[in-house]
């Protein structure tokens, strides 16, 4: 406005050559002022635009892959653990539906080896948006109730996120096998058939525990953990003294499965220390 005073003058000679009455007139100094205030202002819209990105940052919009997280429900520490908790069921059932059932497929198949890598790449995303949605809730002032409602979805969101980390490990072993053109013989596929059908017994029961806060299903896990551990050490002694004929390829490989499902079920048995306050 300041740069338009010394024009005034000008503005008021300029105006009784368009003719018209006084109101016409007035209506074309206003056309006049926003005409020599775009021809001005027009080298500089890029740079403004800059300005008001800087001064009002972009919201930032949730990936598609979660389903149930709202920024602004952080604020209101009830809904937004139960949105936490909704998004964590969705993760359980992907890990259910969508890698267990590769798993075994992954020792031939290179589609559900991917297929596996594919679905971690997803958890992964939301993970760090239930961690963050959860950081921010914990910023409020929390009833005893809500901290540790929001502690225990802490730990769930991490555990479910190294575990399935643990299968991509897996889908790597595979991967070994293939490129040094070597196989699994039926007694080390028998071997992890049996182990893997009770870690993902575990699993079911460890989900179960915390979609439907069943307390016996928790305890479940816990008390076979002795039994898959012992499984676990005998077959792969069984291995070793049993299976001497195997490449040193296919010794580590098989090892390394062995370990990693044992892994995974350690995950399983943390989610059912958590939904039982054991943490």
């Amino acid at each position: 406005m300041l740069i338009f005073l010394p024009l005034t003058s000008v503005f008021v000679a300029i105006l009784p050559l368009f003719g018209g009455e006084i109101e016409r007139q007035i209506a074309n100094s206003h056309t006049l002022f926003n005409l020599v205030n775009l021809f001005i202002l027009l080298p500089f819209c890029d740079r403004f635009a800059v300005w008001m990105t800087k001064l009002m940052p972009k919201k930032e919009l949730p990936s598609k892959y979660v389903k149930h997280l709202d920024r602004d429900a952080s604020a209101i520490p009830a809904v937004g653990l139960l949105q936490a908790r909704k998004e964590l069921e969705v993760v359980t059932e992907r890990v259910s539906e969508h890698m267990f059932p590769h798993l075994l497929s992954m020792i031939e198949d290179d589609k559900a080896r991917q297929q596996v890598v594919q679905q971690e790449r997803i958890i992964d995303v939301v993970y760090k948006a239930t961690y963050h949605h959860l950081q921010r809730i914990m910023e409020n002032n929390l009833n005893d109730k809500e901290s540790e409602e929001a502690l225990k979805l802490l730990y769930v969101n991490n555990d479910l996120e190294r575990l399935t980390n643990v299968m991509k490990e897996m889908a790597r072993a595979m991967n070994k096998l293939e490129n040094k053109h070597k196989m699994l013989n039926d007694w080390e596929r028998e071997k992890i058939q049996q182990l893997f059908e009770e870690v993902e017994q575990g699993f079911s029961h460890a989900s179960k525990a915390f979609s439907n806060n069943r307390e016996e299903e928790a305890l479940q896990v816990i008390y076979n953990n002795p039994k898959i551990q012992r499984m676990e050490r005998e077959m792969r002694y069984e291995h070793f003294y049993y299976g001497s004929g195997s490449s040193s390829t296919v010794s580590v490989v098989f090892s390394d499965l062995m370990n990693l499902m044992l892994r995974i079920h350690q995950h399983s048995v943390n989610m059912s220390h958590t939904m039982l306050g054991m943490v």
